[in-house]
């Protein structure tokens, strides 16, 4: 018989821009520890992540969440040897799926990201990971007029799903969506 010692968790935090997502996530960091995983568009290095507030966090930013495996100076005591692993942004990385697949039953994941782009469709791979979370939660946050918002609306005249701007989008009520 095979004992358990300790169970992993596959947890998703999910919402618009302005909800809180990564004040989320460094409020859990501060509590237990573990590696922060973030998007940027490179290979793996050290970076920083920031939240709203203006606090901020050591992290390993990268483009692919399966290219930390090969590179063995971002990994070392960083990666290979945490438990806990907190997923940034996840909408933007394209191997989320494959990720969460290899490493769901030796690490804790903690997956945060947005649950549409500003058309309300799904963004890059963060619904599909839903069938392996423990558990799925979605924050809100506050609307330009005062209601909680679930939707991050686009004030630019921009098309493209992938905007890496952050005063292009306003957290938006259903109401203020559809102005």
């Amino acid at each position: 018989m095979v004992q358990i010692l300790y169970k992993m968790v596959v947890q998703l935090i999910i919402g618009p821009m302005y909800a809180g997502k990564t004040t989320r996530l460094f409020d859990l960091y501060n509590r237990i520890g573990g590696t922060i995983l973030d998007f940027g568009d490179c290979e793996p290095t050290r970076g920083t992540v920031q939240n709203h507030k203006g606090e901020k966090k050591v992290c390993i930013r990268t483009n692919r969440l399966c290219s930390l495996e090969s590179c063995k100076n971002i990994t070392e005591g960083d990666f290979i040897y945490e438990t806990t692993i907190y997923i940034n942004e996840a909408q933007f990385f394209p191997d989320l799926i494959d990720f969460v697949q290899k490493y769901e039953s030796t690490k804790d994941i903690r997956i945060y990201g947005l649950d549409g782009d500003y058309l309300r469709k799904p963004f890059g791979q963060i619904l599909d990971i839903i069938p392996y979370c423990d558990n799925v939660e979605k924050i809100r946050g506050v609307c330009v007029c005062g209601k909680t918002s679930i939707h991050s609306k686009r004030v630019t005249h921009h098309t493209e799903q992938f905007l890496l701007d952050e005063t292009a989008y306003v957290p938006a009520c259903r109401i203020c969506y559809n102005l």
